[in-house]
């Protein structure tokens, strides 16, 4: 007696993970019925297996920030990456969908991307062959600072002949990718420049001046190294090894000599300004006001430059004295005779030829042994032998005794 059996099997198609499947059927006879070689359990049964190799596209997405934070004013961007892990190419347009949030500014897109609002919508065509990937770099803009966590952004990728990631309820998390960014303010920094005497005080032919250059950082960290320019003057010298590690010079020996300092990156947000200092000393028969201006900068598409809202430029009128120092009392019975317990008084006059008041000028008499301080005029400070003036103003074309 022979049984002929005639199966159909049906099954809509799939998009599979693995690259083969396995189909097995079975022929079971009812108990009424009797076979020459039972099975196991004498049921009569037969049983058959077919494999199939599976040949469809299987899509991932991958994106990536440019930064780990961004920053307000400053380009950023993502990066989508969608790759064909399956078994064959693609097999129709794959669609790329990325939802920047509110916050960033999208920018120019690339080939094959388009914008409207916020929603950006790329498109690979069919036939993204088997291991092959494709990139999307998308540019933004942040304009508002969200601390951590910071602003989730999530790609999704669809089509291509991927049933799973176009029709899967849920799709699988191969087809999304998030990435979550915090944006930080924007670093704020002050430059300013003083002197040590003050701007605008006389200073004379040999005497040292000190210039300190401050930036102080507000915000946040900067993200650029700040670059500070000051240029001094062709009538000052810059003093050997006053200058900072982190600055150099340039030029000088009757030409204006360009100091350039550094702030490197990621200087912190600090109450206290980062600084600075180097000395030069005005040189002899100068004329003409001793002058510096400093300019800070950063690289294009970056931190903001440096403000100078405290005053970046300092000047120095240079003026011309001479002095004199002359016995004019004394109180000895003979003259040009120092006697023990007589009083002597000394007078020092100050002369200025030029045409520049002199301001802020200081003076250092030093007595000789055998003698005692007993006063001075003009605010004059004694110390042993030492006697000090300070702040003195000496009139244009005139004299101070």
């Amino acid at each position: 007696m022979w049984l002929v059996c005639l199966g159909a099997l049906h099954a809509a198609p799939q998009a599979f993970a693995q690259t083969s499947v396995t189909n097995t059927a079975a022929v079971r006879l009812p108990s009424t019925l009797t076979c020459a070689t039972p099975g196991p359990g004498g049921v009569c049964q037969w049983t058959d297996a077919e494999t199939t190799v599976v040949t469809a596209p299987l899509l991932t997405i991958v994106k990536t920030a440019s930064a780990s934070t961004f920053v307000v004013g400053q380009g950023a961007s993502y990066t989508l990456t969608v790759a064909n892990g399956g078994t064959s190419a693609t097999t129709a347009v794959a669609t790329v969908t990325d939802n920047i949030p509110t916050g960033l500014t999208p920018g120019a897109m690339p080939a094959g991307c388009s914008a409207s609002g916020q929603v950006v919508t790329c498109t690979i065509p069919a036939g993204l062959a088997i291991g092959a990937s494709v990139n999307f770099v998308i540019p933004v803009t942040p304009t508002v600072a969200v601390p951590a966590p910071g602003l989730p952004n999530t790609a999704t990728v669809s089509g291509g002949g991927d049933t799973a990631c176009t029709s899967g309820s849920p799709a699988p998390a191969r087809c999304t990718s998030t990435v979550t960014t915090p944006v930080l303010e924007a670093p704020t920094t002050a430059l300013s420049k003083t002197s040590n005497p003050a701007t605008g005080a006389t200073v004379l032919p040999g005497q040292t001046i000190a210039y300190t250059l401050s930036v102080l950082v507000g915000g946040s960290a900067t993200t650029q190294a700040i670059t500070l320019t000051d240029t001094i003057s062709a009538n000052q010298t810059l003093v050997a090894g006053s200058l900072p590690a982190s600055c150099s010079s340039a030029g000088g020996a009757g030409s204006p000599t360009v100091v350039t300092c550094t702030l490197a990156a990621g200087a912190a947000v600090s109450a206290t300004a980062y600084t600075f200092g180097y000395s030069v000393t005005v040189n002899a028969n100068a004329t003409g006001p001793a002058s510096n201006v400093v300019v800070g900068s950063t690289p294009p598409g970056g931190d903001p430059d440096p403000t100078c809202a405290a005053g970046c430029a300092t000047t120095h009128p240079i003026g011309a004295v001479a002095l004199t120092k002359a016995l004019t009392t004394e109180s000895g019975a003979v003259a040009g005779v120092a006697e023990a317990g007589e009083t002597l008084t000394y007078t020092i006059t100050i002369s200025n030829p030029s045409a520049v008041a002199v301001a802020g000028y200081a003076l250092t008499d030093t007595l000789s042994a055998g003698l005692t301080y007993v006063s001075a005029s003009n605010a004059g400070v004694n110390a042993g032998l030492n006697t000090t003036w300070t702040a003195l103003s000496v009139p244009a074309n005139g004299s101070l005794a």
